[in-house]
């Protein structure tokens, strides 16, 4: 999947893979350190975590990460997003499609059981691992003064308790 988020760049690929396994702690950011330039990183900074058991959310995954999984396509991925939406076509409304199990993903139309076979060992239907990301403003008036943002990466424990991973502002 890293692989298909680079764009098939094998040596990038490579570097990235050397130096995981040669370092116990890997965050994403990384990845600037490599030698490999601003480029490798903005592909995966957004679509890629070193946390949690490395499987994809097909619930919340966005269509360039699913697309980035083997056999899925822009198109595939797509037409996932669409049928998560639900009739209404709006993603966050009651009528959503929540997946129950990785092989639902055959539900979506257009998409088969054999089109998603290489998929399921890499997709789930829940997730322990979130990013949370808030901005606050304050005005003066009608006017933005200066806003500050932060993010927050939280952790769910088999108990349901939640607690902060990593926080940066």
């Amino acid at each position: 999947m890293l692989g298909a988020i680079l764009g098939g760049d094998q040596e990038a690929l490579t570097k990235i893979l050397n130096y995981r396994s040669s370092n116990k702690i890997f965050a994403v950011e990384d990845i600037g350190t490599l030698g490999l330039g601003a480029g490798a990183l903005s592909r995966v900074k957004d679509l890629c975590t070193t946390l949690g058991d490395g499987r994809v959310n097909i619930n919340t995954a966005s269509s360039d990460v699913l697309a980035a999984l083997p056999g899925m396509d822009p198109d595939t991925a797509q037409r996932v997003i669409e049928f998560r939406k639900g009739v209404d076509g709006v993603e966050g409304t009651e009528d959503d499609f929540v997946f129950a199990a990785p092989e639902d993903l055959a539900k979506a139309p257009g998409i088969t059981p054999a089109k998603t076979a290489p998929v399921l060992p890499l997709v789930k239907v829940n997730s322990n691992i979130f990013r949370v990301e808030a901005v606050g403003s304050i005005y003066k008036g009608a006017r933005i003064v200066s806003n500050k943002r932060i993010m927050a990466v939280l952790s769910r424990d088999d108990n349901g308790n939640v607690s902060i991973t990593s926080w940066e502002s």
